[in-house]
């Protein structure tokens, strides 16, 4: 039956927003963190001696770009979450 049924809280739209709105900054985080992994993979070959300095320039320009770009966008979507995140509101059934 209906009632017996058991009732659960339902969120505000801003729930969702923030839902998506941390989503989106992970998204950005997880792209910095793949980048650092990158461009440390390169700067410990160069440290090992495994590559020369043009070759670490050359190899390790590309993660160091897209790492402070993804940056930028993380601090751009973490403050839109915070933004939304404090009008969350769980609301009674």
């Amino acid at each position: 039956t209906a009632s017996s049924v058991a009732a659960f809280p339902t969120a505000s739209p801003e729930c969702a927003q923030a839902v998506q709105r941390a989503n989106a900054s992970m998204s950005h985080a997880v792209a910095v963190s793949t980048a650092l992994r990158q461009h440390t993979e390169v700067m410990n070959r160069l440290l090992n001696g495994k590559i020369d300095a043009s070759t670490a320039l050359r190899t390790g320009t590309p993660s160091l770009i897209t790492g402070s770009a993804e940056s930028a966008k993380f601090d751009v979507a973490l403050a839109d979450y915070r933004k939304v995140v404090d009008r969350c509101q769980l609301r009674a059934p």
